[in-house]
């Protein structure tokens, strides 16, 4: 990633933290990662000179989320469509045939 594309570099060099919860990290393996970080930049007279940056892998914490949307939306037991997703698709469709006719 280029320089200029790190939040974390520009907002440190602004002298001002960060956090983000939706950034994906690579591990030297190839494999991504949820993370989490927070950065607080190190001013010393008036400059910085660092910073302090924390990172956790928030890998169970999106899956739990994944897996909470999903039963949302969709039986448990059986992996179909529960009630609210069929209202949902339902009145899209209806407002779909309704724009198509007119």
């Amino acid at each position: 990633m280029p320089a200029e594309a790190c939040k974390i570099l520009e907002a440190v060099n602004q002298g001002k933290g960060t956090h983000a919860d939706d950034e994906v990290f690579w591990r030297a393996d190839g494999t991504s990662f949820a993370v989490e970080y927070f950065s607080y930049p190190q001013v010393k007279n008036g400059d910085v000179i660092g910073a302090v940056i924390t990172f956790m892998d928030i890998s169970d914490r999106k899956q739990k989320e994944a897996e909470i949307q999903y039963l949302n939306c969709y039986d448990a037991l059986t992996g179909l469509k529960n009630r609210r997703r069929f209202d949902e698709d339902l009145r899209t469709a209806m407002a779909r045939v309704r724009y198509l006719d007119g």
